[in-house]
């Protein structure tokens, strides 16, 4: 079964860590996009615990998009941005009869 246009609602920003240097010469790592597709998005779990610093928060989502040179040249060093809210990559998987791949990936972070 392939993927259909109407499941893939969301756009998907990609993202690539490159080592650049500071003023100072220290080495320092960027984000930038190197393309964007469309999605579909399921978020699998979600929570919250309380910490010293405040609540930290996580959420668990899996993309589907399809199998492109770009999308199969994805890592778990690359990111991922949709509707505002940043995802490390986790892991990828084959999808589709390789027509499409999975992105799982989660969110972290900290509201005081």
């Amino acid at each position: 079964m392939a993927i259909r246009s109407g499941d893939l609602k969301k756009r998907l920003t990609l993202l690539r860590a490159s080592e650049t240097t500071n003023a100072l010469g220290e080495p320092e790592s960027t984000w930038s996009q190197i393309g964007q597709v469309r999605a579909a998005k399921a978020d699998v779990s979600d929570g919250e615990k309380v910490e010293a610093a405040g609540v930290e928060f996580f959420l668990e989502t899996r993309f589907t998009v399809r199998a492109s040179a770009l999308t199969r040249s994805l890592t778990t060093d690359d990111r991922v941005m949709c509707g505002g809210r940043l995802y490390e990559v986790t892991g990828l998987k084959d999808v589709e009869e390789e027509t499409g791949i999975e992105i799982s990936a989660n969110s972290r972070g900290v509201q005081p």
